[in-house]
């Protein structure tokens, strides 16, 4: 029996999710300890401020220690910006607000793998 346009619409985009997920992990975008937490912190929380993730990265030790305010500097230049890049994360540099782009499965399974 033939697909409906639904059925095809919906298995093109988990086909594009799939390769999504296979162009991230193959970039490395989670290969740094700051960005898995980041992840880790929003597939929990889903949104929260830059300053706020800050305080929680600076407060894990398996994540290389710096300062709090070097933290949320490399967060703002660095980390943020590049996980928005890869459409992993929404990030709002005016307001500080982050949120988790992808859902929380997706996420964690992404999590999993790197």
């Amino acid at each position: 029996m033939p697909l409906t346009l639904v059925e095809a619409a919906i298995a093109f985009a988990s086909l594009i999710d799939e390769i999504c997920i296979y162009v991230l992990q193959s970039s490395g975008v989670l290969a740094h300890p700051v960005r898995r937490r980041v992840v880790s912190i929003l597939v929990t929380h889903n949104v929260l401020r830059r300053e706020d993730i800050a305080a929680s990265v600076a407060a894990d030790e398996s994540v290389p220690q710096d300062d709090l305010e070097q933290i949320e500097a490399a967060l703002h230049h660095i980390h943020l910006p590049k996980l928005d890049e890869e459409l992993l994360i929404e990030y709002d540099q005016r307001n500080g607000d982050v949120a988790l782009w992808k859902d929380r499965d997706t996420a964690t399974e992404m999590l999993d793998s790197a």
